[in-house]
């Protein structure tokens, strides 16, 4: 299990480093002396933080259980402002506390189970102290008997207004605030947990994801079983993946008995990923943009399996050759999922040909959304080789970048109308005249009708509507 938890925290501390790296810096002035930390109590052998509120805080404290937040922030701004808000502050206090402190950028699974603050058992993984670090967690209890925990922050480390939290489901956003400035429901007995001294957050980090995601699988295993697992599924696991993008990757692995079987799936996973790696580069060098930030795709944390699933399930003695033809029509408008949906379409045709078949195809599979490949399949294997060849570098000579399908398709039928010996000459007058920044290709289609050869009915504006007949 050490070795299974040290390959958990190699993964795992690549994404959070230390706990001081994942938190914001905030350069707070503050002179507000009430609602502070004081001197730490000690119960239940734990050292907590106590606040014995006067008159008037009790009346700042029943005004917090009154007031709606967005007021907070304008009434109390020496107790209560805004911090962030991002991916992770829209859910509850716990979660985004645990999130923080253990690195996550997203909510996994495994935390979103948790409905309550209670429900982590922090003194499992963490240790109480009397003096806390930035980036320590802060649990809030409502008596000392501290049992029940009822609200979670971060220690922010700066001045009074130190503690970092989400309030209830009325924002999405993380405010700080003075430590006993909170909803009187969360209590007034403050813990703070840090990491134990022989562990750092991916070490906790790692251990947690054992308890809670891996160990149903890991502990049904034998120790050796345990690590020729994480050997073979190394190549598919990154280090933006969460936990539960792991366990489905492992769980599928573990479920091919055949050792070659498994080699062999993992390893054609590993070459379509790497090739679609390949692609995004190419278009990101000369384009000279992120690929990530255009029409282009990344395959996502959670789409690896989509690919992994999809080979594993193709016959046997078809699996190498349905992902060397797959190859074939792979284009960077792709994602984990469009590479799935090709695997199965493409394992529908004749194995005899398809290569050549789909070679042909790439003039337009290069360019319109992967999901739609079946489809460009379908509508090529009513052509005949020579049209199809011709039609196809025709038409997308007319298309400049990238197409949705239902275009392109409504201009391959629209040029599949005219007679061949008009191909050429139409593509040349309206080259690159229509991208993604044209309305439908039906309009693009009626705009220039008199070289469609298209008849039109209520050809009014393309407000009041317009139809386009005899295309299809």
């Amino acid at each position: 299990m050490n070795n299974i938890l040290l390959f958990i925290s190699s993964l795992g501390i690549l994404l959070c480093g230390t706990t001081n790296n994942c938190l914001a810096t905030h350069q707070i002035s503050d002179t507000t002396t009430e609602l502070y930390l004081g001197s730490p109590n000690i119960s239940q052998n734990k050292p907590f933080f106590h606040h014995t509120f006067s008159e008037n805080e009790n009346k700042i404290r029943e005004a917090v259980n009154k007031t709606k937040i967005s007021q907070l922030e304008k009434t109390y701004p020496e107790y209560f402002v805004f911090y962030e808000s991002n991916e992770i502050s829209r859910y509850k206090c716990h979660e985004y506390a645990l999130a923080k402190l253990l690195g996550y950028d997203e909510i996994p699974s495994w935390l979103s189970g948790t409905f309550s603050p209670s429900d982590f058992n922090c003194d499992r993984y963490l240790r109480a102290t009397a003096n806390p670090r930035k980036g320590d967690l802060a649990v809030y209890y409502y008596a000392d008997s501290l049992c029940y925990a009822e609200h979670f922050g971060i220690y922010s480390g700066n001045g009074n207004k130190n503690i970092i939290s989400t309030w209830g489901s009325a924002t999405d956003n993380a405010y700080i605030h003075a430590p006993f400035f909170a909803d009187g429901m969360y209590g007034d007995h403050i813990v703070f947990y840090t990491f134990p001294e022989e562990k750092d957050a991916s070490k906790v980090r790692s251990e947690i994801e054992y308890d809670e995601v891996y160990s149903k699988l890991l502990n049904s295993l034998t120790k050796e079983k345990q690590e020729e697992l994480w050997e073979e599924t190394k190549p598919l696991l990154t280090k933006e993946m969460l936990p539960e993008n792991v366990l489905a990757i492992l769980k599928t692995v573990n479920d091919i008995k055949d050792q070659e079987e498994r080699t062999e799936c993992v390893t054609l996973t590993s070459k379509l990923i790497q090739k679609h790696e390949t692609l995004l580069n190419d278009i990101q060098n000369s384009l000279k943009y992120k690929a990530k930030d255009s029409y282009y795709k990344i395959i996502g944390r959670h789409e690896v399996i989509d690919i992994l699933r999809g080979i594993v399930y193709l016959e046997t003695n078809k699996r190498k050759k349905t992902v060397e033809d797959t190859l074939v029509v792979l284009s960077s408008l792709m994602n984990g999922f469009d590479i799935a949906f090709t695997l199965k379409a493409v394992n529908m045709l004749n194995e005899a040909d398809r290569t050549a078949f789909l070679k042909e195809l790439t003039i337009i599979t290069s360019r319109i959304e992967g999901a739609s490949v079946s489809d460009v399949i379908k509508f090529a294997k009513n052509l005949s080789k020579l049209e199809r060849s011709r039609l196809f570098a025709a038409t997308m000579k007319i298309i400049n970048g990238p197409i949705h399908w239902s275009n392109a398709k409504t201009l391959l039928a629209a040029m599949n109308k005219l007679p061949a010996n008009k191909w050429e000459d139409v593509s040349d007058k309206l080259c690159s005249r229509y991208d993604l920044s044209c309305a439908g290709a039906d309009f693009f289609v009626w705009q220039n009708r008199s070289l469609f050869e298209v008849s039109v009915k209520n050809a009014g504006t393309y407000n009041k509507g317009w139809q386009i007949q005899e295309i299809f």
